[in-house]
């Protein structure tokens, strides 16, 4: 009685808190702000930390429920300004390929597990539709047109150091999603030439482990634009330059939707995009079926409406 806390479990990304702990609030995870605002990057003095809410639990996936509160100094009054669900994968501590099964969750509402495992099957069908992407690489245009995806289309090279990783030499989520955030954010402002905001993020998908040493590529693209909204589209490879026979593997990915901003903060109408090749226009289409349904989602409909 009265020890220390178990060393936490290593997992892809993230670290998992020893059983009992509370989840540590991700200091440098891209804010999502539900009144679209954003800043991106670390916290700032005022935003308090991140409480953990009624954990959901399928397999061997748990699943932290984490709203974000906003406590400005001066005023006190407190608002939500950000909600994600977030999956992690224990691994052992002998062997971190092996992946171990979740203790279970005891649930004050049968309905808590329920919905659990809704959002349990559909992240799941989410990361099986992405996983045929892996062998995208974008590559750079000579040249290109305005509003073209060439023409905005953005990478960022980063060497992983100790900094960015857990105790097990593992790449921390938030700093991948950090950077994921800042190339999305760079291929916006290009395309726009306007102040940008962070307005949501569709499924981060952490599809390998990222080590300590590794080089890793992050690259984005404009996928679609409706009139005040662009879906951009985020892809991370890895490379383990140090082994003797490095290969290249992609490791995340992710969809980001920005809007466009005026100096006042009201919202500006988007460039649109001029998909210009098959697969271009096909990701167009993808990307607006994501936006409809996105749409209907927040209008409280079961199916979208064109």
């Amino acid at each position: 009685m009265g020890g220390p806390p178990p060393p936490p479990r290593p997992c892809w990304g993230l670290t998992v808190p020893p059983t009992g702990a509370v989840a540590a609030p991700l200091s440098r995870t891209p804010r999502l702000r539900a009144d679209g605002s954003h800043g991106g990057g670390v916290l700032p003095s005022w935003f308090s930390s991140v409480r953990e809410s009624a954990p959901s639990q399928v397999g061997v996936r748990p699943a932290l429920q984490i709203p974000g509160i906003e406590v400005p100094l001066l005023s006190r009054v407190t608002k939500l300004t950000n909600k994600a669900t977030l999956w992690y994968v224990p691994l052992s501590l002998e062997d971190v390929d092996r992946v171990l099964e979740v203790p279970p969750v005891v649930y004050s509402r049968q309905e808590q597990e329920q919905e659990g495992r809704k959002r349990y099957e559909a992240q799941k069908l989410e990361r099986m539709e992405t996983k045929w992407r892996n062998g995208d690489i974008v590559q750079p245009v000579l040249n290109p047109e305005p509003n073209t995806v060439s023409y905005s289309q953005s990478s960022l090279i980063h060497l992983v150091g100790p900094s960015d990783c857990t105790l097990h030499g593992f790449v921390h989520g938030g700093v991948t999603m950090k950077l994921m955030d800042d190339v999305a954010g760079i291929v916006a402002t290009r395309h726009c030439k306007t102040n940008v905001v962070t307005a949501s993020v569709d499924a981060i998908n952490f599809h390998d482990k990222i080590k300590k040493g590794f080089i890793i590529t992050i690259s984005g693209r404009m996928t679609f634009t409706s009139n005040k909204s662009m879906e951009i589209e985020v892809l991370v490879d890895a490379n383990p330059v140090l082994t003797n026979t490095p290969k290249r593997y992609r490791a995340a990915s992710a969809f980001f939707t920005y809007v466009s901003l005026s100096q006042e903060g009201r919202s500006l109408p988007v460039p649109q995009l001029v998909p210009e090749t098959e697969d271009e226009k096909k990701r167009f289409e993808e990307g607006k079926g994501r936006y409809l349904q996105m749409k209907a989602k927040r209008q409280g409909k079961a199916e979208p409406q064109p």
